[in-house]
């Protein structure tokens, strides 16, 4: 019974902390943010016990458990997703303005964002391949047709269509047709 019951509390807090955010700092690993020591170390003492770690899964399911019903629905996990979505973006966000805001006002004007990388100027020079002093929408297609087969060749996939429908990430991805023990075809 201590068996089941321990490996049940460890499988919900791996899923709670793949999923959740909330409380977290910017400690986040592979699959989402982790608990630091001092949160898991529930009595202080300096030593994290089973039972700590068991309770501290067992809190973070029940948190996500917004219903009190002993299980995570689809609603429940795509709200603790966005949460912790959410958080990571305001994080990246307010990380960039950090960095880009140079007189300290606390806002970003347009030459604190254009800070790094090509100007307007530099992206028209390319874009007008005649230089001419206009962009037509041959040389605006065109070049989007170069972006878009350097893409390719580095990897990064083109237009939407050519990775299939949605959901469907081909034989390697996560959906989709598998060569395991669960394929029954």
């Amino acid at each position: 019974m201590r068996t089941a019951l321990l490996t049940t509390a460890i499988a919900a807090a791996l899923v709670v902390t793949q999923v959740s955010a909330q409380g977290m700092d910017d400690r986040s690993g592979p699959r989402g943010p982790m608990a630091s020591f001092a949160e898991l170390n529930a009595d202080g003492d300096g030593n994290l016990t089973l039972d700590e770690m068991s309770a501290a899964g067992a809190a973070r399911f029940a948190m996500a458990d917004t219903d009190g019903d002993g299980g995570l629905s689809v609603a429940e996990l795509t709200a603790q997703a966005e949460e912790g979505m959410l958080q990571r973006m305001a994080d990246r966000v307010a990380s960039m303005l950090d960095r880009r805001d140079s007189n300290g006002d606390g806002l970003l004007q347009p030459d604190e964002m254009m800070g790094r990388g090509p100007g307007p100027e530099r992206m028209f020079d390319r874009l007008d391949a005649d230089d001419d002093g206009v962009v037509t929408q041959a040389e605006f297609d065109s070049m989007q047709a170069r972006m878009q087969d350097r893409r390719a060749d580095r990897g990064e996939g083109g237009e939407r269509g050519d990775h299939g429908e949605r959901g469907d990430h081909g034989q390697h991805g996560h959906h989709g047709n598998h060569h395991g023990p669960r394929d029954r075809g």
